[in-house]
């Protein structure tokens, strides 16, 4: 970890399925701007995790001014 400059960030999108266990719609690593995962089936019930900084799962900090989501 001697890098401390950002990179990038990988995303796991999810569809929330109610009773069902959540489905992921894959992940992206980005490392500014717009990340795509294609049309969704519709606008509400999606949550995203941050699962990397740099490529590690632990160990890092991430700041970010704003996140937007749109469809």
């Amino acid at each position: 970890m001697g890098d401390s400059r950002f990179h990038n960030v990988t995303m796991n999108l999810y569809n929330e399925m109610g009773w069902l266990p959540d489905q992921s719609m894959g992940t992206r690593t980005v490392a500014c701007g717009t990340a795509n995962w294609g049309e969704m089936t519709r606008s509400d019930r999606y949550h995203f995790t941050l699962d990397k900084i740099n490529g590690e799962s632990s160990g890092r900090k991430f700041s970010a001014s704003k996140v937007v989501q749109y469809f």
